[in-house]
């Protein structure tokens, strides 16, 4: 028996550490198996943790997606390639992956693959405060977001001279030429960002009517 693993042994190749990946949680996300286009795939094991827990299989032909049960039903192994896909990832997914592959020629390798879930940040929240006075409104806008550790900032459509913008807050004099203006303000932290817009238009008042300001949320 060991004299015939001797072969595939010999001809096992070093596994490879790549970068991690990130995914969104609630996303779909391919494990890349990294196995050579030109091998024609005999067997495939995917595992997690040290103690080699397999999550999916394919050998003799046959493939099993179900060998573990956080992954029921979210499994996709592509019998070709060796790509491995999990669906409606979570934080509870975020680990170290290998993957162990044979072709028919009995060469092997095992590469692994680090999997980090990210969580999408949320929309912020714009309030608008209009003063209208004759026939120019002004206009100020802020900006909150419930994420932690955010930058927040502005930018407008088409482009606006403003009184001036300091991360959250905006202030911007307008007239009634001035229709259809966009305001969307932007949070970021990291690479991720997520944005809220506001449509504006000053709707000035008639010479004989009194000055008057409102608030809106």
């Amino acid at each position: 028996m060991h004299l015939l693993l001797l072969p595939a042994l010999l001809l096992r190749v070093a596994a490879d550490n790549r970068p991690p990946l990130s995914a969104y949680a609630g996303d779909s996300v391919t494990l890349l198996s990294g196995a050579d286009p030109l091998w024609n795939l005999s067997a495939i094991t995917w595992s997690i943790w040290p103690n080699t827990t397999w999550i999916a299989k394919y050998d003799d032909k046959r493939t099993n997606t179900n060998l573990f049960y956080k992954y029921r039903g979210r499994l996709q192994l592509n019998e070709v390639t060796g790509d491995l896909t999990i669906t409606n990832v979570s934080s509870a997914d975020e680990m170290k992956y290998t993957v162990d592959f044979f072709n028919t020629e009995r060469k092997n390798k095992v590469n692994t693959i680090q999997l980090r879930i990210k969580q999408r940040l949320n929309q912020p929240l714009i309030r608008k405060a209009v003063a209208a006075a004759g026939d120019i409104c002004l206009l100020a806008l802020n900006c909150s977001s419930s994420d932690p550790g955010v930058s927040l900032s502005w930018e407008s459509d088409p482009h606006l001279r403003t009184l001036g913008h300091d991360g959250d807050t905006l202030m911007a004099v307008l007239n009634k030429t001035h229709t259809g203006l966009n305001f969307t303000c932007v949070s970021r932290k990291n690479s991720d960002n997520s944005t809220s817009t506001i449509s504006i238009t000053c709707e000035v008042l008639s010479s004989h009517r009194a000055s008057s300001s409102y608030l809106l949320s």
